[in-house]
């Protein structure tokens, strides 16, 4: 099992994510090599999700972005606007829209695949992890909303999700610790 870090949550979530941390680490230890079984599971699940077929090799699949920008939208009630456009450049912007959900579901940056990782299948297992991760904080989320900060496809920068929630007391505008 691996160790999730709330690096990026403010202080009132902190300990909720060692309680999901905990509660991760004992049900669904994460992959430390490229597991077909494991690839299997997730293919259907984002089949599932997404209401699509993934045709041929699993990892080319998802390097357009578009399947993970779909997964993405399966479980937003306002859909992150995708671009349609084809080419590397777009497919990285795709990707990214994912990264940006990954991290506003609390999925710790470090645990997260790199592009080129998915681009040149490069540390494979790493990709499994990140949709195990993103799976079991989605399904959580879905399962028990919380009143939390989420990525609206707006932007990409972390600063930005949390801009208006005190880093001290979690209260929203707060002018008393700034």
């Amino acid at each position: 099992p691996t160790h999730i870090t709330p690096s990026l949550v403010h202080m009132s979530y902190a300990a909720e994510l060692l309680a999901y941390q905990k509660s991760f680490e004992a049900n669904i230890p994460l992959p430390t090599t490229y597991d077909v079984d494991v690839e299997q599971d997730l293919k259907k699940w984002i089949e599932t999700q997404t209401k699509t077929v993934i045709e041929g090799d699993f990892l080319d699949a998802l390097k357009t972005g578009s399947v993970l920008c779909d997964l993405v939208n399966s479980y937003k009630k306002d859909p992150v606007k995708i671009p349609k456009s084809s080419g590397v450049y777009y497919n990285k912007q795709r990707i990214g829209i994912f990264f940006d959900a990954c991290t506003s579901y609390y999925v710790n940056r470090d645990e997260i695949f790199k592009t080129a990782d998915l681009l040149e299948k490069n540390n494979t297992h790493q990709i499994l992890r990140t949709l195990l991760l993103f799976r079991y904080f989605a399904e959580q989320e879905k399962r028990n909303p919380r009143k939390a900060p989420t990525y609206s496809g707006e932007s990409s920068s972390s600063s930005a999700m949390f801009k208006n929630v005190c880093q001290v007391c979690s209260c929203e505008n707060c002018d008393r610790h700034r």
